[in-house]
């Protein structure tokens, strides 16, 4: 597909009011200088993003010194997933040609998948307990185009769901594993894995969603992974309230 090609179809979102689904394909822009460089994917499954998540955990090590070393896989998760999902790219050097898969650099794989879950909930968010359902809206770019009023219908969520979401951000797992050979086995090292979240903020959704606007089809049973994920950050990360403080009269001078 040629640039102008694309900048049509482009241009052809950004007529639609909705955000669809079921294209045939993704795509990201990138850019370096004058070059606009092109990545087209498969559409990414829910499966997809469940293996990243895995994949992107953080790992904290106890070292000799007592400190903890924390790592996580981010790139190698990146470079995995584009791998997987990656149909061609256009824009690039005739040298790149025979093995772009192989020469493409990790920054634009990274670049690219990031911007493959680029979705979050709307900064102006007012979730009121006495609600019977919540609207969470949604901001997303998705091919190029920005949508900025997906709307997510839920139930009325229960403390019960609350904590499921808290406590999915808390899981973790000790992992041991002995280092050497049979012959010369050496004491065993241990790692704290963080579980992944994904899962239960996707049961989460399931469970609580009624409908969902600004989408074609408007099935919350064929909604993207990352986006169903937003989704739910927003119904609970918005359900706070601040304390208030009783005014002191007199200001400074009060009890003097």
């Amino acid at each position: 597909m040629s640039e102008e090609q694309n900048t049509k179809r482009i241009a052809d979102l950004e007529t639609r009011s909705v955000l669809p689904l079921a294209i045939p394909e993704r795509t990201v822009m990138l850019r370096m200088g004058e070059r606009k460089l092109l990545h087209v994917f498969a559409p990414l499954t829910a499966e997809d993003w469940l293996e990243y998540d895995r994949m992107t955990r953080p790992t904290m090590r106890p070292q000799k010194d007592e400190s903890l070393e924390t790592d996580n896989s981010m790139l190698e998760a990146s470079d995995a997933l584009w791998r997987k999902r990656i149909v061609r790219v256009e824009g690039y050097p005739e040298s790149f040609a025979a093995r772009w898969r192989d020469l493409m650099p990790l920054g634009h794989r990274v670049l690219t998948i990031n911007a493959l879950g680029q979705v979050q909930a709307a900064d102006d968010q007012d979730v009121l307990p006495d609600s019977e359902s919540v609207i969470v809206r949604l901001e997303a770019w998705w091919n190029g185009v920005f949508f900025g009023d997906l709307r997510h219908h839920f139930q009325r969520p229960l403390v019960e769901h609350e904590l499921k979401f808290h406590g999915a951000a808390r899981r973790s797992a000790i992992v041991t594993h002995k280092v050497g050979g049979q012959r010369r086995p050496t004491a065993p090292q241990s790692a704290i894995v963080s579980l992944p979240q994904l899962p239960t903020l996707l049961k989460l959704y399931d469970e609580l969603i009624e409908a969902v606007e600004g989408y074609a089809p408007a099935d919350p049973k064929k909604m993207d992974a990352m986006h169903k994920s937003a989704a739910v950050r927003g119904l609970f990360m918005s359900r706070t309230a601040e304390l208030e403080l009783p005014t002191v009269e007199g200001g400074d001078d009060a009890g003097a």
